[in-house]
This record gives structure tokens, C-alpha cells and sequence, in this order.
């Protein structure tokens, strides 16, 4: 797991149980990050803290097949994998597809 703080703006590879397993993915903005002692949503954020829940809206360079995590669970899940290190950044759960 990387160390410190993720840059917001920063090209990933978002492995899934797609075609492809390391689809990349860039963070095409940035919602909120939830405080989880005050369940405050902080919509100043700038970076992704270790360990930090944020909501995030992602942008991939192929389509990926999965669904929403609440619908399924094996299928709505992601590893986000920093391009040129292979070190994994996070783990994230699907919210909605377009």
C-alpha cells in the first residue's frame, strides 16, 4: 500500500474482473471525503489521504464491465494500482455506471 498521500490528479490502473484487468483510469474529479468520527462531508479535499473514504468520479480509457456494489458485490469492486510503481493506492467499491 503507498505511503502518505495519493495525488488527486493522477493516472491509475483500476484492476477488475474485466476483459482487461488493468484498465487505467484517471480521477476525473474529486466529490467529497467523509470524516468518519462526524460522518462530515469535507468537498475542499485536493488529495487522497491513506486510508481516507473519499467519493471520486473516475474515467476510463476502455469500458469496464461491472456493476453498482450494492447490486453485486463481486462485480462492483476495484484496486486502483499507481501506473508506473504497480503499488496499489486503494481499494474501491462501485457507486454507479454510466
Amino acid at each position: 500500500m503507498l505511503d502518505g498521500r495519493a495525488a488527486a490528479a493522477g493516472r491509475r490502473e483500476a484492476g477488475h474482473q474485466a476483459h482487461d484487468p488493468h484498465a487505467r483510469a484517471l480521477v476525473k474529479e474529486m466529490h467529497y471525503q467523509l470524516d468518519v468520527n462526524t460522518l462530515h462531508r469535507d468537498e475542499t479535499v485536493d488529495a487522497l489521504p491513506l486510508n481516507g473514504i473519499d467519493r471520486v468520479t473516475l474515467r476510463t480509457t476502455q469500458p469496464l464491465f461491472c456493476d453498482p456494489h450494492d447490486r453485486n458485490r463481486l462485480n462492483g469492486g476495484l484496486i486502483p494500482v499507481e501506473e508506473g510503481t504497480k503499488v496499489t493506492v486503494g481499494a474501491g467499491m462501485i457507486a454507479q455506471t454510466d
